[in-house]
């Protein structure tokens, strides 16, 4: 089993304070023990009325664009897979020793701040007919119901066809994003993420072209 002791080997110097919340996802996503994950650390100050992250209701996963002359894409951005996620009976040994349904793949999410980011407890399961470029369903909001707004401290997992939004944020203040995500990945963005300083490569395509170009 994971420790975060272990796992503070294995980090970066600057992501060692997180491994005790890595060990965490872990332990609820047993299949990924030994394979690569991508963390993301955000940490900056944000003004009232703005957004840390990605505004726009969103998946992680692009899936297929439509056939449309006036929508440019790249062609990793189609069939892309962002993290995966299955959860349920269907996964062996799907409960742990606590009773709780272990995971598979997905993505964790956390925050330091109350309602910064909303997810749906919904999957958009044939999203290669329905998402436009990187992943956008904003045309979608109106059909899949009223979303949860996160709450401070609190880990949240979802999968790469989870719909999900960042929120402006009611007052200004310093904010911590932390997310895991999982090793299902297709490519791996070189302008948009930091190489590994211990020397852990992604075993996935390596894009260096811009991916909101």
């Amino acid at each position: 089993m994971y420790t975060h002791h272990k796992l503070e080997e294995m980090l970066p110097p600057e992501c060692k304070r997180y491994a005790p919340i890595i060990a965490v996802c872990l332990r609820r996503c047993r299949k990924e023990w030994g394979k690569v994950g991508y963390l993301t650390i955000h940490e900056s100050y944000v003004q009232e009325g703005a957004t840390q992250r990605r505004p726009g209701l969103h998946i992680e996963s692009p899936g297929n664009l439509p056939d449309d002359p006036f929508i440019e894409a790249h062609a990793y951005h189609r069939f892309y897979c962002w993290g995966g996620g299955n959860f349920g009976t269907g996964i062996d040994g799907h409960l742990d020793q606590f009773g709780k349904v272990n995971v598979e793949g997905g993505i964790f999410m956390a925050s330091n701040m109350d309602d910064t980011c909303r997810v749906w407890d919904c999957m958009i399961s044939e999203h290669w007919d329905v998402t436009f470029a990187l992943g956008n369903i904003e045309h979608m909001r109106g059909v899949i119901g009223e979303g949860v707004n996160m709450k401070a401290n609190k880990l949240f997992w979802i999968t790469d066809r989870t719909p999900h939004e960042s929120l402006k944020q009611s007052k200004p203040g310093f904010r911590q994003f932390f997310r895991l995500v999982t090793s299902e990945l297709s490519a791996w963005y070189q302008q948009h993420n930091m190489e590994n300083s211990v020397g852990t490569k992604p075993p996935c395509d390596i894009i260096y072209e811009n991916k909101f170009v």
